[in-house]
């Protein structure tokens, strides 16, 4: 009996401090710069190669206490190095990500570790040697984890930013592609600065 007190006791505590937490909603966007690696060797074969992106864009997010839900669209540069070439190539990426966070306020900053999910439309992948690269077998699915800091400009106004690490797990062209067999292919991170308003 004493067990089902303590757990009633702590419910009531838990519910407490959330509802002592002021409920915040809010709405921005911003820039964005990602950077991302793979190494893998190509199927039926030694040969070792070392792809990584550089990509450019924006990115919107809405907000509440301990939600974060982003879209965010960036242009980049993909690189496909071997021991003999040095392929280059250009693509589009769409991506829908929620994120799980816990604020700390000190002052006008509020500082909050984030965790979550990401799904990644790839919206055009072209390397020099294609035409054209079929785009929707590249979609991607991963997860993404990182640290975030708001500074409180006004009431209403405030800056964010955000540095997040992301792993993506291996698709089915990665398989189709490479020998590996490990879950995750892609790490990278990506870093926001953005300007929110909140409700």
């Amino acid at each position: 009996m004493k067990k089902y007190y303590f757990v009633t006791i702590f419910i009531c505590l838990a519910s407490l401090s959330i509802y002592a937490t002021e409920f915040k909603l809010g709405i921005g966007g911003g820039t964005i710069f990602a950077l991302e690696t793979s190494t893998n060797t190509i199927k039926d074969s030694s040969v070792e190669q070392i792809r990584y992106w550089e990509s450019f864009g924006y990115f919107l997010f809405f907000d509440a206490t301990y939600v974060e839900a982003n879209l965010n669209i960036f242009r980049g540069f993909t690189h496909d190095k071997t021991d003999t070439t040095d392929i280059h190539g250009n693509n589009m990426f769409l991506d829908i990500s929620i994120l799980v966070k816990y604020p700390f306020h000190l002052g006008r900053f509020e500082i909050f570790p984030l965790l979550g999910i990401c799904y990644r439309l790839v919206l055009f992948n072209v390397l020099e040697k294609d035409k054209d690269d079929t785009p929707f077998s590249n979609n991607l699915f991963g997860f993404q984890g990182g640290v975030g800091t708001d500074f409180s400009l006004t009431e209403k106004l405030y800056l964010r930013g955000e540095f997040l690490i992301d792993a993506w797990i291996r698709n089915n062209r990665d398989k189709e592609l490479f020998n590996e067999n490990f879950i995750i292919n892609n790490i990278g991170f990506m870093i926001k600065i953005g300007l929110g308003y909140s409700f």
